[in-house]
């Protein structure tokens, strides 16, 4: 009796346990939460606490890192289309990334993304988000603060020839993802310098506070009016990828929950902080792509971690480069990050199998560049060749 009375006591103590778990949240939209990075960010400072301490590297450098960042540097970037940055009276607190000139025939896929430490300014990543628009996308930013709006331009022309490849070259880096991160004698000079950088790229202009997912609603929004006729060219409604650095990641995540209308999910040194979000991991219905600086970068953990988490059967690629948390950004156009994001955007909203095989190839271009890329669930998923 008393075996049995022990039994039975362990399972009305579980029970009980059971029932009294506070039940899961599913919200009923991604947007609407105005905490740092939306439903998928952190609402406490506890939370990010834990989360920087569960990496000791926070802003290290790595040996990809640019030797000579340009924060603030302005360029048409690189592709077919040298591209420039612009305002719209609808958008007021975006700034969007777009060719100079207009094309018909042209039909640019969308990108919207999303700021480190969600900062409402739309001109932080300006020389990397003009190196993606110059390859025929249109880039919509959280935050202004960027050129005073422009007009309506005149009809699109006809365009000129292009004999351009779709996919930039990229070139041969002996350097490795692997190996121990900088000492920890270095450290903190390093994360000043990151700030130091990143506080040079606002330097001029005027801070505008936070942003939050819906303003990534509100893009999707103006597109879907037709915001961009007369001013941008064509837009492609069946191609929006969301996409983000840092905080800026979360919000992507929080854009594309539970909604068809993504094409892609992008972060870029970004995962959860809060680790009780995992069970939001299953809600997306895109493919993933992740991009992170090795171990060099704080945000390692929470990628490798999200990345693992997601629905099973749900496509995925991670990419990484020894660079630490603030990637190539501030290297000419862009840098490695630019070349990669392009590729994966010329597959996966172009059906380009040309840059598919960059990240699905073992020994693609990309690899040979110095980057560590593992991918999942793709089989099932062809394209017909271009």
């Amino acid at each position: 009796m008393y075996g049995i009375a022990v039994s039975l006591g362990l399972v009305g103590a579980f029970v009980g346990k059971a029932l009294c778990q506070t039940p899961l949240e599913y919200p009923d939209n991604g947007t609407e939460s105005t905490a740092p990075g939306g439903i998928y960010g952190f609402e406490t400072w506890t939370a990010l606490r834990t989360y920087f301490s569960s990496s000791p590297n926070y802003f290290t450098f790595g040996p990809e890192s640019p030797k000579d960042p340009k924060p603030n540097e302005k360029t048409g970037g690189s592709g077919p289309y040298p591209a420039g940055i612009f305002r719209d009276t609808a958008l007021p607190r975006h700034t969007i990334y777009a060719p100079d000139t207009l094309r018909k025939g042209l039909k640019l896929p969308v990108i919207l993304w999303g700021n480190s430490l969600c900062v409402a300014q739309g001109t932080l990543f300006q020389a990397f988000l003009t190196e993606i628009a110059s390859w025929g996308y249109i880039v919509i930013a959280n935050g202004g603060n960027g050129p005073p709006p422009i007009p309506t331009r005149a009809p699109p022309a006809t365009p000129t020839s292009c004999t351009c490849k779709a996919t930039p070259t990229t070139t041969t880096s002996t350097s490795s993802a692997k190996g121990p991160g900088p000492t920890p004698n270095v450290l903190i000079a390093q994360w000043q310098y990151a700030l130091n950088l990143l506080n040079s790229s606002l330097t001029g202009l005027v801070y505008d506070g936070q942003t939050s997912p819906k303003m990534m609603a509100d893009s999707i929004s103006w597109v879907d009016a037709g915001g961009s006729y007369n001013r941008f060219g064509e837009v492609d409604k069946d191609n929006i990828v969301v996409a983000g650095h840092d905080c800026g990641g979360l919000e992507a995540y929080s854009a594309a929950y539970r909604d068809e209308r993504i094409k892609s999910i992008v972060l870029f040194n970004s995962g959860l902080v809060d680790r009780t979000k995992d069970y939001l991991l299953t809600e997306f219905y895109a493919p993933l792509l992740y991009v992170y600086g090795g171990f060099w970068d704080f945000s390692w953990n929470s990628t490798e971690a999200d990345y693992y988490s997601l629905l099973p059967g749900l496509r995925a690629v991670k990419a990484s480069l020894p660079t630490g948390h603030l990637g190539t950004f501030y290297d000419h156009n862009g840098g490695k990050y630019a070349k990669l994001m392009v590729s994966y955007m010329n597959w996966i909203t172009k059906g380009d199998n040309r840059a598919r095989s960059l990240f699905l190839n073992p020994d693609s271009q990309l690899v040979k560049d110095g980057w560590s890329i593992t991918s999942k669930n793709w089989n099932e998923w062809i394209q017909h060749a271009k």
